[in-house]
């Protein structure tokens, strides 16, 4: 669905990017992955949304772009504190430095700050010259990651003895043992 997002205004985009900067924080200040699991799976799911915006339709939404333009440096910064999240940010930085050098051309032309408008044409336009063939496949480490998660979990399942098999197996024997004792009781 993402990856049909087109035109989206200036305050949903402001939200969006908000919102994954809040969880980045949250998740810096709990410290340990195991901690943060549950945020980092919603944090994830939307620097995957975010990605996949930027991937098929960045040139159609440069609201987006220009709102992660100016968290970029916030955004570097609470990825590196968050290091199993920074390959799913490469494509969204490696626009962003993209555009940020575009801006830059064109700003050396204006001897003041530019305009609004003009910000977002540039955008635009400099999203459109990116080259597609930069963009990365982020889901193949997604798709490693959880093949990571699965084979360490079934690794511990089979170290892990199997706690309720043993109280049958215990139970089971004391049934038996009384059994027996009513048997020569009688």
């Amino acid at each position: 669905m993402s990856g049909h997002f087109r035109f989206l205004d200036l305050y949903p985009a402001e939200r969006i990017v908000s919102t994954l900067e809040s969880l980045l924080r949250k998740m810096v200040k709990l410290g340990s992955v195991e901690e943060s699991q549950g945020l980092g799976y919603l944090t994830k799911d939307i620097i995957i949304m975010i990605n996949n915006t930027i991937v098929n339709q960045a040139q159609y939404n440069p609201n987006l772009l220009h709102c992660l333009l100016y968290k970029q440096e916030k955004l570097k910064y609470l990825a590196d504190q968050n290091q199993h999240l920074v390959p799913y940010f490469s494509n969204i930085f490696d626009m962003l430095d993209f555009l940020s050098l575009a801006i830059d051309e064109e700003s050396n032309e204006f001897d003041e700050a530019m305009e609004t408008t003009a910000l977002l044409k540039t955008i635009t336009i400099a999203a459109e010259k990116y080259p597609e063939s930069y963009f990365m496949d982020i889901l193949e480490y997604d798709d490693s990651e959880d093949e990571n998660e699965k084979t360490s979990e079934s690794e511990q399942m089979q170290t892990e003895p199997d706690v309720p098999q043993k109280e049958t197996l215990n139970s089971v024997e004391s049934n038996t043992e009384n059994f027996k004792d009513t048997e020569e009781d009688e």
